[in-house]
């Protein structure tokens, strides 16, 4: 290409030339090409005897064309374009270009597109992208995104997001957070690895399900650390609650040991009459499955011996407002048993936490006792 631009400038030099000046600009051209002058470049066309096409000299830069492709010179870079793509050298990066894709290369990283996607190397991480999603792979972790959202692998943890909310997997828990709510916490319930989910809603009710193993709702009471005194109740008449039942899904609302120790005092609960325990037992289920948001202020409940309870909306002495489902024998005590935690889900039917014995006003203990 330099051959061809010192034969151009000689031959100029040395042949009969043709001058156009207009205003500002001069061309100078013969046979073997021509060169064209201005205020801000000199712009060198050859003839078709000479390899060299064009050079285009500026106050910015130098351009060298010819039918393979071109050179461009400026302060900061160096542009090269041949058919088989483009290069380009700054001082702080390297870009090399063609119908396939391009690399980049600078000081931190090494960027290579393709038609399929990119790849970032860094000196921390590795990244594969393509349309479909990518995945970056560091020292500590491997993240996915795809079109469905997010993986993220550690040596501790998995999580996997999407547009619904967040999943976080460890040794020891399970951790949702969705779109709507608070993050919902799956805490370990026993050595067999079975998991409570606790998870609160836009409306702020707590929602409880079990993941792992099904668990009846015998098994996930008598699995429960707090629930000692019910697990004897209801594993000693688990054949009456099977009877009365059907075995088709229930509700059960379960007094903790401390609603049982609250009136343990007045009440001699596992000296009661067996036919008073048993309908005592039955008073606190319902058949089906009812969810603490199906349960309406003021609605009767009809429970599993054929009496009533009555949902309540109170509000308790934090300003919290709380499901009250009280029996007859609760009006006369003035005692509320309040659901502090709903919907555990079991496999024949769910469980609410209430924090009182639901007290009938049909045994005769319970309306002497105040």
């Amino acid at each position: 290409m330099k051959l061809g631009l010192l034969f151009l400038f000689a031959s100029i030099a040395c042949s009969s030339v043709s001058a156009i000046t207009v205003s500002d600009v001069v061309t100078l051209a013969n046979q073997d090409g021509s060169v064209t002058i201005s205020n801000d470049s000199i712009i060198v066309t050859p003839g078709s005897n000479n390899k060299a096409e064009e050079a285009i000299f500026s106050d910015n830069s130098i351009t060298l064309m010819d039918q393979d492709g071109s050179i461009i010179i400026t302060e900061d870079s160096v542009t090269v374009a041949d058919t088989a793509g483009e290069a380009v050298f700054t001082d702080e990066f390297i870009t090399l270009a063609h119908k396939n894709g391009f690399i980049t290369v600078n000081e931190d990283t090494v960027t290579f597109a393709d038609i399929m996607g990119e790849h970032v190397f860094t000196d921390d991480s590795v990244t594969l992208a393509n349309k479909n999603g990518a995945v970056t792979i560091t020292e500590d972790s491997i993240t996915v995104t795809d079109i469905k959202g997010e993986a993220v692998f550690t040596d501790d943890s998995v999580t996997l997001a999407n547009n619904y909310g967040i999943v976080t997997f460890t040794e020891n828990s399970i951790t949702f957070t969705d779109t709507k709510g608070d993050t919902t916490i799956l805490q370990e319930a026993s050595s067999d690895g079975l998991f409570e989910v606790i998870s609160a809603n836009a409306d702020g009710n707590y929602i409880a399900e079990q993941v792992g193993k099904c668990r009846s709702i015998s098994e996930l009471i008598c699995l429960g650390e707090d629930f000692s005194y019910l697990c004897d109740m209801i594993t000693a008449y688990d054949d009456v609650l099977e009877a009365v039942t059907n075995n088709e899904e229930w509700t059960l609302f379960a007094p903790t040991d401390s609603a049982f120790d609250a009136i343990s005092g007045d009440i001699d609960i596992q000296n009661l009459p067996e036919d008073d325990l048993i309908r005592l037992i039955l008073f606190h289920g319902t058949n089906g499955v009812v969810e603490a948001d199906d349960l309406e202020c003021g609605e009767l409940v009809e429970m599993l011996d054929a009496g009533w309870t009555r949902t309540r909306c109170e509000t308790n002495s934090d300003g919290e407002d709380i499901v009250v489902q009280k029996g007859g024998g609760n009006i006369d005590n003035n005692i509320l048993p309040g659901i502090v935690q709903a919907n555990a889900v079991a496999c024949n039917g769910v469980i609410h936490v209430i924090d009182h014995v639901m007290l009938p006003n049909f045994i005769t203990a319970f309306n002497e006792f105040d």
